[in-house]
Formats: C-alpha cells, sequence, structure tokens
C-alpha cells in the first residue's frame, strides 16, 4: 500500500510540473511561484508568531 501511495504522490508531482512548464511556455507566467506566494500573502502575523517566533525565542 505505502509503494502505491509514493508512486501516486510521484505521478501527481510530476503532472504538476509538466502543467507548470506548459503554462509557463504559454503564458510566461510560473503558476506554481504565484500561487506559492499568493499563499503566503494570506499568512496572518498571529500564525508566523506562533511558527516562526516560538523557534526564534520571541513570543
Amino acid at each position: 500500500m505505502r509503494i502505491r501511495k509514493r508512486n501516486l504522490f510521484k505521478l501527481i508531482i510530476e503532472i504538476s510540473d509538466k502543467f507548470n512548464i506548459l503554462i509557463q511556455d504559454a503564458f510566461g507566467i510560473n503558476a506554481k511561484r504565484k500561487v506559492l506566494e499568493k499563499k503566503q500573502d494570506f499568512v496572518t502575523m498571529r500564525e508566523l508568531d506562533n511558527t516562526i517566533g516560538k523557534s526564534l525565542g520571541i513570543k
């Protein structure tokens, strides 16, 4: 079962990478990068304090 999950995960990553390359070639936009940037924009200061702040000993 674990091998199937690993192969499925690799297949999904491969397909998403190919799709990203296709979009980048067609439109000149790196879709994966845009999604990650938008995701980072929605992180609240409270979440940052709970994760990074704890690790740095700030809070």
